[in-house]
């Protein structure tokens, strides 16, 4: 299965070019999917017994969401295409509560700021300095 383009993983996509004796470590609760679009690949991710190893052409899952995952080319050069996850708010559920509070502060702003120079206005003697 592509994960890299299904309606279940909305991702963002960002390719690496690897040189060998290079790693690229990044945060597995930041990737969905690998996807090794040119070499040999030697793959890491924290918590599991097993290392795997990625031909050109294959797309894997990353199965976890904590810890790290590291990527090492076993070819002179490697290309790999990382799915990243790119959840709006509403989707995410960890971040509902934050974003329904960044809206309720930014919709009442406007309106404190409004009674404000309506109450400086009626009762000039208590405005602001």
């Amino acid at each position: 299965m592509n994960y890299m383009n299904t309606p279940h993983y909305p991702f963002a996509t960002q390719d690496w070019s690897l040189a060998k004796g290079r790693a690229l470590t990044l945060q597995a609760c930041q990737v969905r999917a690998l996807e090794a679009l040119g070499g040999n690949m030697w793959i890491t991710i924290s918590g599991r017994a097993q290392d795997l190893f990625v031909n050109e052409g294959d797309t894997i899952k990353i199965p976890c969401e904590y810890g790290q995952v590291v990527i090492e080319p076993l070819t002179p050069t490697a290309t790999v295409r990382v799915a990243l996850i790119a959840q709006s708010p509403l989707v995410a559920s960890t971040n509902q509560t934050t974003f329904w509070r960044a809206a309720a502060v930014s919709l009442l702003h406007p309106v404190a700021v409004t009674l404000r120079v309506i109450a400086d206005w009626l009762d000039p003697k208590f405005s602001r300095a």
